[in-house]
């Protein structure tokens, strides 16, 4: 049996929303496992988000929800730390095993990117999933590829970004065909060697949104950058971010259902942004 993306991502939606709040937060300090840490945050974020937020954002230009993220992003973070994160050092194993402890200090550190990463996801959840998918940007990290691969030999990757020559030795070949399926453009699936490119890349590709899967640290670093750029006051893009699975800065791992939640869109066809066609109706 067949079901279209909208059936999926509304099931996507759902299971988020409602089926993750039989883990309360306050059950956060008792977790056993990286995963339950996350199903806890996301039941917290979604319960001080409230519905009226939620509507305002669908008609908010990109830098008014940026605004929006970094003021809930503080009291998300203030809830993280009086919840008593440091109890859960025993989940530092867990991360070492997984390698996501790399210049990330600790769980709480772990559970604060997170939460602001799911946060923006779900602020950005409408502007994002109206984007033109042909015109998304979807940003891949360098330590995804495998040796033998072109793309993993490249020196002085920095300042490096490439296309999948799709050798099938490493996951991103996999990322490639699931972006290729919900319609997404492959020139525009960017394998990047590193944060410092993002600025010049988001100049020299045309884009209407972006979408990307990094360690927790480039996550934290990626969403510093967007801060920064919306307090310059440059024009930002709707964006949706997924978090590897196995971290460290060489054969890193990500779960391909996170990616397809990553690039899952609710509308299956691209429609302006409501806040663009306010600013028409101004104009006229």
């Amino acid at each position: 049996m067949m079901y279209n993306s909208y059936v999926i991502y509304k099931s996507f939606v759902f299971s988020t929303k409602y089926i993750k709040k039989t883990q309360k937060p306050r059950d956060m300090a008792k977790t056993d496992s990286l995963d339950g840490l996350k199903k806890c945050i996301e039941t917290l974020v979604n319960e001080f988000i409230t519905e009226e937020l939620m509507e305002r954002v669908k008609t908010s230009s990109p830098n008014q929800i940026m605004g929006e993220v970094i003021d809930k992003s503080r009291y998300l973070e203030e809830k993280l730390t009086n919840i008593g994160l440091s109890k859960l050092s025993y989940l530092e194993q867990e991360m070492q095993e997984r390698r996501l402890n790399r210049h990330v200090e600790g769980v709480e550190e772990f559970a604060k990117i997170y939460g602001k990463m799911f946060l923006a996801n779900t602020l950005f959840e409408h502007s994002f999933s109206v984007a033109d998918n042909e015109q998304t940007l979807v940003l891949l990290p360098h330590c995804l590829t495998r040796k033998g691969c072109e793309r993993y030999e490249v020196k002085g990757f920095e300042d490096y970004y490439d296309l999948c020559g799709k050798c099938s030795k490493c996951p991103t070949e996999s990322v490639y065909n699931i972006a290729e399926q919900q319609g997404y453009d492959p020139n525009n699936c960017v394998i990047l060697g590193g944060d410092d490119i993002i600025p010049e890349l988001l100049e020299i590709k045309d884009h209407d949104a972006i979408a990307g899967v990094a360690c927790p640290k480039h996550v934290r670093d990626f969403l510093k950058g967007y801060e920064k750029m919306y307090d310059k006051g440059m024009e930002l893009k709707p964006l949706r971010i997924g978090m590897l699975n196995k971290g460290g800065c060489k054969n890193t791992g990500i779960d391909l259902g996170e990616v397809r939640n990553v690039l899952l869109k609710q509308e299956t066809e691209y429609r302006e942004p409501e806040y663009q066609q306010q600013q028409v109706l101004v104009e006229k």
